[in-house]
């Protein structure tokens, strides 16, 4: 046995040198009773299942997956490079056990009878929607307004404030217990992407006792183009032994969120907007106008962050704004790289269309401005 081997040789040359095997064999110090007190791993075993099966089946799926690191959902989910055509984000679910990890529970394990059964999810998406807006609902609020729900549930509620300065984006996530019971396994993961930089600066308690209250500082910047919004998953248990809800949310963080509006005037608008006709970079949307031309300044400017040029009026609207990226412009020394973005709307009353120009220099930036506006002002082909 060659690893045998290796520790016995180990062994050996540590036993000629008495102040190096102590200093190996010296006990660890102990952690503060701060720490102690709030031991996430304690916090977690309160809150676990304690079917033994299910252990053996999250084992069996380490081994399967990627470094053999269990990954909570089992499932990796990909971009599918649409930016708003997207599953409800938010949809609850609940970790259910497999079919062999239940018929090993009740074989093996005398406490297996009691193991609770996975229905919490959906009865607390249930309860969820009977509340209030759906998650997709607050999602797309949140990516026009400032500040808002999150997520809404009769155990957890999110509220989320967003502030914005040219490429970076600071979110402050307030996690509330809403129930008269505690909350533990309580986890946040938001998984890298290459289009933004994401970093934390205070992390979610594993547990929140009744009414307890705690903030989650997420700052974000933008790095290039992109379509697909950042994924926020949240993971909590309700009840020692019962499986976790889990929410797939998605950061509100949307591309027009990192534009800044661009004071043109129209002479100089016109000849830059007729310079960039054709694809890839113009977008060309007609449509049913979901919304009535005198709130397009609302949305133009409040939740898009564009610059309406004077004279718009409800037949046609001109606006301009800049996408800001914190990623620096090898052209220009010292600076980071921004791309242009002029905005057409046309409004034909007889028929109420809507006849949207996007047009930008770069093609990811043109598609998914334009993408965004449609969600909020024309009518889906399949809409009524």
């Amino acid at each position: 046995d060659v690893d045998l081997q290796q520790r016995t040789v180990e062994l050996l040359q540590l036993a000629r040198d008495q102040d190096k095997l102590d200093e190996v064999l010296s006990p660890m110090p102990a952690y503060a009773e701060s720490v102690q007190r709030n031991n996430p791993l304690v916090q977690r075993l309160k809150f676990s299942s304690r079917n033994r099966a299910h252990t053996r089946a999250e084992l069996e799926e380490a081994a399967k997956s990627e470094g053999g690191m269990y990954k909570p959902g089992g499932k990796k989910v990909e971009g599918d490079g649409r930016a708003l055509e997207l599953p409800d984000p938010g949809r609850v679910s609940a970790v259910k056990p497999s079919p062999q990890a239940a018929s090993e529970s009740e074989s093996s394990d005398s406490d297996g009878a009691d193991a609770p059964q996975a229905t919490n999810g959906t009865a607390a998406s249930a309860a969820s929607a009977a509340s209030g807006p759906s998650p997709k609902d607050l999602w797309l609020q949140l990516c026009l307004a400032p500040v808002g729900r999150f997520y809404n549930s009769p155990h957890l509620v999110l509220e989320m404030k967003q502030e914005y300065n040219a490429a970076t984006g600071r979110l402050t996530i307030l996690f509330k217990n809403n129930s008269k019971g505690a909350i533990g396994n309580i986890r946040v993961q938001i998984p890298e992407v290459p289009f933004m930089k994401v970093q934390t600066f205070s992390e979610v308690p594993p547990s929140m006792k009744p009414g307890e209250q705690a903030q989650h500082l997420v700052q974000v910047q933008c790095l290039r183009p992109f379509l697909q919004p950042a994924r926020y998953a949240v993971e909590y248990c309700t009840a020692p032994g019962e499986a976790p809800q889990q929410l797939p949310l998605l950061l509100p963080a949307v591309v027009t969120k990192f534009i800044s509006p661009a004071e043109v005037q129209p002479p100089q608008f016109m000849p830059f907007f007729e310079s960039l006709a054709g694809q890839p970079r113009e977008v060309l949307s007609v449509g049913k106008a979901k919304q009535p031309p005198n709130q397009w300044l609302n949305y133009l400017q409040k939740g898009f962050n564009l610059f309406v040029l004077p004279g718009s009026g409800p037949t046609q609207t001109l606006a301009a704004g800049t996408l800001n990226t914190a990623t620096p412009d090898p052209s220009q020394p010292g600076k980071m790289m921004t791309v242009p973005i002029l905005v057409r709307l046309e409004y034909e009353g007889n028929q109420q269309l809507v006849r949207l120009t996007v047009r930008t220099q770069h093609g990811e930036v043109t598609s998914s401005v334009a993408k965004i506006m449609e969600t909020y002002l024309l009518v889906p082909p399949n809409g009524s």
